[in-house]
């Protein structure tokens, strides 16, 4: 009977569980990073990012729909593999109050913050440019 608890134990141990709220099948897809890892994609950034955006006439500035933080940890997500979970996207253009969205052409300023290690961050660039179809 001990031998089958220190065997359940032992293999329980080995068991990798989910990691921040993610299920067990889901724990395969993400990807856990170092925080050396996370500061070096930081540094690695591109210094802006582009989003073309359909407007609602050929002379106005309005987009349909907006851009927003979400958008742009998205894409961070998925070109530079910064996960939500590491990083947070501000608004770093005075213009803009704190989770504001973008309804229009032009280009903002945002900052991308480390979680959890102090004050790293670095600046992005964000253009809303025309989609020209």
């Amino acid at each position: 009977m001990r031998n089958s608890r220190a065997q359940a134990h032992r293999s329980k141990s080995a068991t990798q569980y989910p990691v921040n709220g993610t299920s067990g099948l889901a724990l395969d897809a993400a990807i856990i990073t170092t925080p050396s890892q996370v500061l070096a994609a930081l540094y690695d950034l591109p210094p802006s990012f582009t989003f073309a955006r359909r407007t609602i006439s050929a002379g106005s500035d309005s987009i349909h729909g907006s851009l927003t933080l979400s958008d742009i940890a998205a894409r961070l997500q998925e070109e530079c593999g910064l996960s939500n979970l590491d990083i947070e996207v501000l608004w770093r253009d005075v213009r803009l109050e704190e989770g504001a969205r973008i309804r229009s052409l032009g280009s903002y300023d945002a900052v991308v913050r480390v979680r959890g290690l102090g004050q790293e961050e670095a600046a992005l660039a964000v253009e809303i440019t025309p989609l020209h179809e």
